[in-house]
């Protein structure tokens, strides 16, 4: 890692990375310029594999650190270690304090670049204060809002650097110092009502009523500056007749404050406010008598007329709720009419959808003969049939007697699963197949994930039949694969015979019904030359392409075959998982012995919100996620686990737990493919 700090801008608008074009390197606490190719070769710049929130052309301080991945001369050879958001420096040295706390509060700034929300004014050679703006809805300009501002220890050396674009920006950690002191900067209104305060304290001061005279006076006179239409001789009169005003309201209380001092005024004045007092009291006292003895006689007035309103309103609600009552009876009688000829009409409905679903279910045989190259029009024809059936929809379902029933799996009745039942049901059917509850945790937030789940055969002949019951209405596609399929088409078509292969089975269903999920298992990739079509069906997995509901697996049960066939890049390509196989339970062994048929389920396939997206991006950032495929691996596990919503442990806490599990599975593959290496 490398101890200097550079300053720079970024080169293009970040996609989860980006790149630091460094200008300077700070030196004696300021910017200076240096030869950024000899501090960071080859082009002065220094890659960000990880500053998302960024903008093209904004400053940031950064320290470098060597790449950790091997790259030629003519690539980055550093990355950003630490990175911050310098902030600008504002030269008011010199500047009155009064000068400086009215253009922060009332004149604020409007040329600043995008997004500044905070400055750092220098006030002097050692002192600086840091304010934060908010954009004034009125001006449109960025001001402070009033209150305490603290005062740091300032550094400046800043001024004997170079600016950046024009501007001055702190060095971090060196420009400002500690904080050594407080100031209170308030608005001219209420400077203004403080200096009223102040006024009133005296005996002399101006009423409230004088006050609030004063304000409207003053704020009229500084309108009046502001007309396009008064020219320099009234501007000029104006603004002396306010200084001659302002000396009068300075010296009229002075004045008043002597005269008070002289015991004959003090007495006459005092005579004088007993007398007027007095006066006012009686006067006082006879307008409220006459304005109660007037409220009275309304008042009566109106509790007359309310109580004639009063006797008529209730006589018109006799005959309103006598006419109501009659209208309820009419009603009543023609509800229970309808209610006898819905009755009526529904054991009509029950006849015909009977003898409607056995003439359907007669057409089973028909249907059974069909071919699975059957066209949109049949699929719609088929879904018709099955919802008027209901129960009996498991005998709709043609089969192709060309195709094993792996491939062409038949569906059955099943019930649709809340999620709150989901996260149970996970657990129960981890412990009846013998896995781990965590292990088969991550079995299934690696497939909703959208990534590609690599497992021995002999877990997934446990995994793939118990998690079908409970996602998909036990709907498996299974598709073996051997040494002959040597091209991705092979998937789609079975080479040789042309039919459709396991692929193109899953593909189809997934997109006829888009609310449901659907399951592949690609086994046998141990005897496959994987490396003839799996990156391009991993790559088209990952396009837009591919059905959101479509889950895909893959199993192999020993070494691969023939090792130069094989493709060392899966382990990064795909999600792996090497389950522990424990005991299985056994109740579910009992069920099937005595012949009862399992409960099937299917979870509902819809979106749902991304949660926690702060703790996300802090997880990315901390692990320096690098490649496109990490990056989607990560944001497709934890929109996966976003599925159960919040809970005790949180979604960035389960996919980190979990993600062990996977670290497990690449040491496997990884195992396999270097045993079959050194064999």
């Amino acid at each position: 890692m490398s101890d200097n700090l550079f300053i720079g801008y970024c080169e293009y608008e970040p996609c989860n990375h980006t790149r630091i074009i460094c200008e300077a390197v700070a030196q004696n606490g300021g910017w200076q310029h240096a030869e950024m190719e000899r501090f960071l070769p080859p082009l002065g710049k220094v890659f960000a594999p990880s500053l998302a929130l960024a903008r093209k052309g904004q400053y940031l301080a950064v320290t470098s650190k060597p790449n950790p991945r091997p790259v030629d001369a003519e690539r980055d050879q550093f990355i950003v270690d630490q990175h911050s958001s310098p902030r600008e420096v504002i030269d008011m040295r010199g500047v009155p304090l009064e000068e400086i706390r009215y253009k922060v509060l009332d004149t604020g700034f409007d040329d600043l670049p995008y997004g500044t929300e905070e400055l750092i004014l220098a006030l002097s050679s050692n002192k600086c204060v840091p304010v934060r703006l908010a954009r004034d809805v009125l001006t449109n300009r960025l001001v402070a809002q009033p209150g305490t501002f603290k005062i740091h220890v300032f550094d400046d050396r800043l001024f004997e650097g170079m600016r950046l674009n024009g501007r001055w920006r702190e060095v971090p950690g060196e420009t400002v110092g500690i904080e050594i002191q407080h100031i209170d900067w308030l608005d001219d209104r209420s400077l203004l009502e403080e200096l009223l305060k102040k006024f009133r304290k005296s005996s002399s001061g101006p009423s409230r009523r004088e006050e609030e005279n004063i304000i409207r006076q003053l704020v009229a006179m500084e309108a009046f500056q502001k007309e396009t239409w008064a020219d320099t001789e009234w501007l000029d009169w104006t603004t002396c007749f306010i200084g001659r005003i302002q000396d009068h309201v300075a010296t009229i209380p002075l004045i008043a404050e002597h005269l008070l001092e002289t015991p004959e005024v003090r007495a006459q004045v005092e005579s004088s406010l007993a007398a007027r007092t007095k006066e006012l009291e009686e006067e006082m006292r006879e307008e409220i008598r006459e304005s109660l003895s007037s409220e009275m006689s309304d008042l009566e007035i109106r509790k007359a007329s309310l109580a004639e309103a009063l006797v008529e309103a209730e006589a018109g609600l006799v005959g309103r709720r006598a006419e109501i009552a009659g209208i309820l009876a009419e009603e009543e009688a023609l509800l229970e009419l309808c209610r006898r000829e819905a009755d009526e009409l529904r054991e009509q409905q029950a006849t015909l959808r009977s003898q409607i679903a056995k003439e359907i279910v007669a057409l089973g045989g028909a249907l059974e003969d069909a071919s699975m190259e059957r066209d949109e029009t049949f699929d719609a024809m088929l879904d018709r049939f099955r919802s008027a059936v209901g129960a009996d929809a498991g005998t709709l379902t043609p089969t192709n007697p060309t195709l094993p029933p792996w491939i062409a799996p038949r569906r059955g009745a099943a019930e649709p699963l809340s999620i709150e039942a989901f996260a149970k049901k996970l657990k129960r059917i981890a412990n009846e197949v013998g896995i781990s509850e965590d292990d088969f945790e991550y079995f299934d937030l690696a497939l909703r994930s959208g990534a590609c789940a690599v497992l021995p055969t002999p877990a997934a002949e446990r995994m793939m039949p118990g998690y079908a019951r409970l996602v998909t209405g036990g709907e498996i596609f299974r598709d073996v694969i051997g040494p002959g399929t040597i091209a991705l088409d092979d998937l789609w078509t079975r080479p040789g015979n042309g039919e459709p292969g396991g692929l193109r089975m899953a593909w189809t269903a997934a997109r006829r019904t888009p609310e449901r999920y659907h399951l592949l298992w690609l086994d046998g990739l141990d005897m496959a030359p994987m490396k003839l079509w799996l990156p391009s069906l991993l790559d088209i997995l990952r396009g837009p392409e591919r059905p959101r509901n479509l889950l895909i697996s893959m199993s192999l049960s020993a070494r691969p075959a023939d090792y130069s066939m094989t493709w060392p890049e899966l382990t990064q390509s795909a999600l792996c998982l090497a389950p522990a196989l424990q005991v299985a339970s056994a109740g579910s062994l009992l069920r099937e012995a005595s012949g009862r048929e399992r409960q099937l389920h299917f979870l509902p396939h819809a979106p749902h919100d991304l949660l926690e997206k702060d703790a996300l991006e802090d997880r990315i950032a901390d692990s320096e996620i690098g490649t496109p495929v990490e990056l989607a691996f990560e944001i497709g596990l934890h929109r996966a686990a976003c599925l159960f919503g919040a809970s005790e442990e949180t979604i960035s806490t389960r996919v980190t737990r979990l993600n062990g599990l996977r670290r497990t599975g690449e040491t496997w593959l990884n195992g396999l493919l270097k045993e079959q290496e050194n064999a």
